[in-house]
């Protein structure tokens, strides 16, 4: 009877210890270096684009020494199209085995709302409010569900609202979808770590466009942005007048500027950072990527950003990891990872 009381008490311990609350500034430093498993299941169904995600992938991507994935996610082709809006229950159980996987792997996780056109596009960036009301409440329902149903998951698994609304949607909307959607959240999930930008500019300017109000609202956000500046580069050679070389003291005094504008903006807000994509064209100079992805790692450590770099299949421009032949960019590890790192 002691031994099993025992057993009972250290099982509740490890079950609290699990879902322990994590500041942001921590869970930041914690997630670390990451990868994106971008084109597959923010198809409109997994296997469009790329074949579907095998436990193998987390595997690989924990031995050559990432912290964290990104896991993109679409939910528009898998939720009913009328009230109540209901996400099919078999997507959110693939999804949570993926994350699963990922977790079996010590790996954290960033769930996110990814290709959402239906939603993002709708509307004109200009319009200071949301265009369609059946649009706004399927997102909200799309929410309720996802935070309902992975509220058991320990805080190694963070919410990401959206992925890149600020293309179409003005700075207003984003606030208030911000806000409207957090609210959901926090029913279910009221200290998990929430992923969060700004609408109506891009890459460093994204995370500027936020509410400070709404910032300063809630003690469990990271501010994001996604970086792939210079596009002459990085989009190499489907940019007009791109090149496929980088480098230059030019170039990374460009980048070093960037990133520290993001700092600056969130030591005065008092919020921690992630940089949730950046990547490059295959296409472009092996010893240029590199050189680009060192330097990107290596100022984001030093303002104290986690970041993902964007790998998106081998059909994609950017990959890093070949998952079909579980192959790895040689020239992309070096610049991500130094020796002492892997």
């Amino acid at each position: 009877m002691k031994t099993a009381l025992i057993y009972s008490a250290l099982t509740v311990l490890l079950t609290q210890a699990s879902f322990a609350e994590t500041s942001p500034s921590e869970m930041v430093r914690q997630l670390g270096a990451g990868i994106n498993i971008g084109n597959v299941m923010s198809a409109p169904q997994e296997g469009n684009w790329a074949k579907p995600i095998e436990p193998f992938y987390f595997e690989d991507i924990r031995a050559v020494g990432f912290d964290h994935v990104r896991i993109p996610v679409r939910w528009d082709q898998h939720t009913d199209q009328s009230p109540p809006y209901r996400i099919d229950p078999d997507w959110l159980l693939r999804v949570k085995t993926v994350i699963e996987w990922a977790q079996d792997e010590d790996l954290k996780v960033v769930l996110n709302a990814h290709g959402e056109h239906w939603f993002i596009e709708a509307c004109g960036k200009r319009e200071e409010f949301y265009c369609s009301p059946e649009n706004w409440q399927r997102m909200l329902a799309i929410w309720a569900q996802i935070s309902a149903y992975f509220s058991d998951q320990p805080d190694a698994l963070l919410f990401e609202l959206i992925n890149e609304p600020y293309f179409h949607l003005s700075k207003k909307v984003v606030d208030k979808l911000n806000q409207e959607l957090l609210a959901i959240v926090r029913k279910h999930n009221p200290t998990r770590n929430v992923l969060i930008t700004g609408g109506g500019a891009n890459s460093i300017h994204a995370p500027m466009q936020i509410d400070p109000a709404f910032i300063q609202s809630d003690p469990h956000l990271i501010a994001w942005f996604h970086y792939h500046w210079p596009n002459t580069f990085t989009k190499y050679p489907e940019t007009k007048n791109s090149q496929p070389t980088w480098g230059t003291g030019e170039d990374i005094a460009f980048l070093e500027d960037n990133f520290l504008r993001v700092k600056q903006w969130a030591d005065q807000h008092q919020i921690p950072i992630y940089l949730g994509e950046y990547g490059v064209n295959n296409s472009s100079d092996p010893r240029s990527r590199a050189l680009y992805f060192k330097k990107v790692k290596e100022t984001a450590k030093s303002l104290g950003f986690a970041d993902a770099i964007w790998c998106a299949g081998p059909k994609a421009k950017k990959v890093v990891y070949y998952r079909e032949k579980r192959q790895w960019d040689k020239n992309s590890l070096d610049g991500l990872f130094s020796d002492s790192e892997q």
